[in-house]
């Protein structure tokens, strides 16, 4: 077990030390990367536009025509 002298005495916290310095710091940030917004940032959303929202397709239609071209292309490559 290590001595009790030993790590109260400033031999221990010069070797932290120099622990903590082998590693160089980091490189900073580019430019472009420090404007992302992190957690502790408040984004406030874009103002919403008074468009008129355009009409969703007619899925049945939408869906009978994928179907007739599935079965078109089905009758076209499979033997009878």
């Amino acid at each position: 077990m290590a001595d009790p002298d030993f790590l109260a005495s400033d031999d221990l916290m010069s070797r932290a030390d120099a622990f903590m310095t082998r590693q160089p710091p980091p490189p900073p940030l580019a430019d472009e990367l420090d404007d992302l917004p992190v957690l502790t940032d408040i984004v406030t959303p874009p103002p919403a536009t008074s468009s008129p929202a355009t009409p969703a397709p007619d899925l049945e239609a939408l869906g009978e025509a994928l179907a007739a071209a599935v079965r078109q292309r089905l009758a076209a490559e499979l033997p009878t």
